[in-house]
């Protein structure tokens, strides 16, 4: 008989995507999801439904799909990047295991690649190849795999992975019971090694957040993930200590979310749930749920756009006006500045883009119209048009101008429109630049002035040709 069920998402999980909207987010980082080969995650789960010394208690699996309906459901849900989590316990599996992941990714732009690892001799080599083929995740299961990460013949495979980058997901905390090798002393032992090496600890290092949140303190490169923390199953069993909520708080910035979707025994939905609950704000949560991991993958320099969220509104206006006046476009008495400060009233008539750096602040901004709405002034039939694009002078070249342009053009060609126009000054050199690279041409013959004294240029460019 099968160990997969039919596909029967919870209506909790319709909430999902709303949860990103309401944040101002593009959706949602999953740094925490196993996607495996249908007999290795039979074999998993055979241990889950015994409840077994490592599971430890009755545990329901609520997932119980084959990949492609669990990639699905995390699509619709908003869930932009995943990585597949596969984790050796054994010797000469740990390769294969890489090269199924690659595959899965190769044929799913949203999926991360994983690199797993075993100490055994060849693991330096299927690590390095894994890597070449663009591994963007590694997975260590140090209580399943039995691991010892101090292994001499694992020391080379810590470099190659502080030298790659990318995050290496960890299980190393003792819940929900000891290893031979969970909790803090033998990792750390190998981080002390290893400066470079982004170590991200699964489950808030549960049950030994305390010393783990440690570690993320005095180290520049040790995250945390939110895996089935603070959620209603794991709080009896593993409770966040309540005091350490303050130092959470204070660390969003190093925190990623993650759920442990397929082998989790709640809805998706609660995970999330359990996350706003704790009433951190709006800020955490946009880093818990999108900024720090989009950082870890993407890099310092990383620049993510969406629809501006409440709090941000303000920001996008000073950023404007600043970005405006302050650039000598328009003088400070020009009642121009009064319609460039009216942000809320174009996050309600139109759609208030911000650009925000891997941070999660705020440094570019622009305002995207379909024809015919109230901040549309020359788009036609069939166009759409943005206005007011701004970036912080100390964030220029970073790439945030050409993402909020981009932006524009990906919603035009959602929205069923052809083309984008848009209406600059002479002055505006650096930005026609930019335009033009994106394949924007002038057109003279629709170059208007809205008072006298003040002529603009206009610029069109046909949303297939964005690039």
């Amino acid at each position: 008989m099968s160990v997969f069920a039919p596909v029967d998402p919870p209506a909790d999980d319709a909430a999902v995507p709303q949860v990103a909207r309401d944040l101002g987010l593009p959706g949602i980082v999953d740094l925490h999801v196993h996607l495996l080969p249908a007999r290795l995650q039979a074999r998993i789960w055979e241990h889950f439904d015994a409840a077994g010394p490592l599971i430890g208690r009755e545990w329901p699996i609520r997932y119980r799909w084959p990949v492609p309906a669990l990639i699905d459901h995390l699509r619709s849900m908003g869930v932009r990047r995943f990585p597949t989590m596969p984790y050796a316990h054994k010797p000469g599996v740990a390769a294969e295991l890489c090269r199924d992941s690659l595959r899965l990714a190769a044929d799913n732009p949203d999926v991360l690649g994983t690199v797993t690892l075993y100490p055994e001799p060849s693991a330096p080599d299927y690590v390095a190849a894994a890597l070449s083929d663009g591994a963007r995740v590694a997975k260590v299961h140090l209580q399943v795999g039995d691991v010892d990460p101090r292994e001499p013949v694992l020391d080379p495979v810590w470099g190659l992975l502080a030298e790659a980058g990318i995050p290496v997901v960890i299980h190393a905390g003792s819940g929900p019971v000891p290893g031979r090798y969970t909790g803090v002393a033998p990792l750390q032992a190998v981080l002390e090694r290893h400066l470079d090496l982004v170590a991200v600890i699964a489950h808030l290092g549960a049950p030994e957040t305390s010393e783990f949140l440690d570690l993320v303190e005095s180290r520049e490169h040790t995250y945390l993930d939110t895996t089935m923390s603070f959620t209603d199953f794991m709080t009896t069993m593993l409770p966040v200590p309540g005091d350490e909520l303050a130092r959470l708080a204070r660390l969003a910035d190093r925190i990623v979310f993650g759920s442990d979707l397929p082998s989790i025994p709640y809805p998706y939905a609660h995970a999330i749930e359990a996350l706003d609950r704790l009433q951190m704000g709006p800020r955490w949560m946009r880093a818990v749920l999108w900024d720090t991991a989009t950082r870890l993958l993407d890099g310092p320099q990383a620049v993510t756009v969406a629809t501006a969220a409440p709090d941000e509104v303000r920001r996008a206006g000073e950023l404007v006006v600043h970005s405006y006046v302050g650039g000598g476009f328009v003088g400070a008495e020009n009642p121009y500045v009064a319609s460039l400060a009216d942000v809320a009233r174009r996050a309600r008539e139109a759609d208030l883009l911000v650009a925000r750096d891997a941070w999660g602040e705020v440094i570019g901004t622009v305002t995207y119209a379909q024809h015919a709405t109230p901040w549309a002034e020359i788009s036609r039939p069939g166009e759409a048009e943005f206005r007011m694009l701004a970036v912080e002078p100390a964030s220029t070249g970073r790439g945030a101008g050409r993402a909020l342009v981009q932006a524009c053009l990906d919603r035009a060609r959602d929205d069923g429109a052809s083309a984008v126009v848009i209406s600059t000054t002479p002055q505006m050199r650096d930005a026609h630049r930019l335009y033009e690279r994106m394949g924007f041409v002038r057109t003279p013959q629709r170059d208007w002035s809205p008072r006298p004294g003040v002529d603009l240029w206009t610029y069109h460019a046909e949303v297939g040709e964005a690039r």
